[in-house]
């Protein structure tokens, strides 16, 4: 499955949520202060996740320079 046909199944909230599909990946945001009324949860849910895996600003950050210290970028 490609990140454009698993976009078609996330569903997000106008003005909470934020979602795009990149090259092999789907990137997702939402504000914080309206997070209980985000649409995002319920990703886990739909059978496209088994097929994901979900990583945090930080931890994205955290591969990265681990990914650089390694000369893979």
């Amino acid at each position: 499955m490609t990140a454009t046909e698993a976009f078609k199944s996330v569903t997000t909230k106008p003005g909470v949520d934020k979602a795009c599909a990149g090259k092999g990946v789907l990137y997702f945001s939402r504000l914080i202060a309206k997070a209980t009324q985000s649409r995002l949860s319920r990703l886990t849910q739909l059978p496209v996740y088994q097929n994901m895996t979900i990583r945090n600003w930080n931890t994205t950050t955290k591969l990265l320079t681990l990914m650089k210290g390694r000369g893979q970028h």
